[in-house]
């Protein structure tokens, strides 16, 4: 099969793993999985679904050795080239750190970063993964070069703020999680989303921000502010 053909049967097989997974044939799914590999084994898809699979197997090794190999691949690995590759590998790291392995999503989205440094995601995935393991520093230059890359996010605003938080540095925080309280209604902002984890920080702090914060309010979603 020339390129096309193989690409065309992986896809196919590729999506019958996310059809075994919709009925919960997981055997099936990993089976699916396996014979994209045989057909296309460059198809990022499908590496980095078979890289969490075995990291959800325990084979962390192989895991790693798959979602790592990610950073690599040309662009044709793809469907959607260079843009879709990033976004497969903040898909991996975005799994590495729900299964709370951060020092591999740490390593992989340094990768990552420096292979696609035009991607605000890959960034914010150092950002995060590294205040996971305590290296703030890094931390808040990771978020500062997300946040310069997409400045209107209110997402990686809100991460900066935090990132300079636990460093210790509270003014600065301050200066940076007021813009998202202040912007809240342009940007619908969701602020129940941005506290649920960062009720206590606000607490701690509320005497940083020199503004009355109603708690109630702040918890609201988005829609109805």
């Amino acid at each position: 099969m020339n390129f096309n053909e193989r690409r065309f049967a992986a896809q196919g097989q590729y999506a019958e793993s996310i059809f075994q997974t919709s009925l919960g044939d997981m055997e099936a799914s990993i089976k699916a999985l396996e014979s994209v590999l045989e057909i296309d084994p460059d198809y990022a898809p499908a590496i980095m679904s078979m890289g969490t699979v075995e990291y959800q197997r325990q084979r962390r090794v192989r895991g790693k050795e798959l979602l790592f190999s990610l950073v690599s691949l040309p662009a044709s690995a793809a469907d959607g080239g260079e843009s879709d590759l990033a976004d497969i590998i903040d898909t991996a790291g975005d799994f590495l750190i729900q299964a709370g392995y951060y020092a591999d999503g740490l390593e992989l989205y340094r990768a990552a970063a420096t292979r696609f440094p035009d991607h605000a995601a890959l960034h914010q995935g150092v950002g995060c993964c590294a205040g996971h393991e305590g290296r703030h520093d890094e931390a808040i230059a990771a978020s500062k070069a997300a946040l310069a890359l997409d400045p209107e996010n209110q997402k990686y605003v809100n991460d900066l703020g935090w990132s300079l938080f636990e460093a210790g540095l509270l003014v600065e925080a301050r200066q940076v999680l007021k813009r998202v309280w202040i912007h809240r209604t342009t940007w619908r902002v969701r602020i129940s989303d941005i506290v649920t984890r960062r009720l206590l920080m606000i607490n701690k702090v509320a005497t940083v921000f020199n503004i009355e914060i109603d708690l109630r309010t702040v918890l609201r979603p988005a829609s109805h502010l």
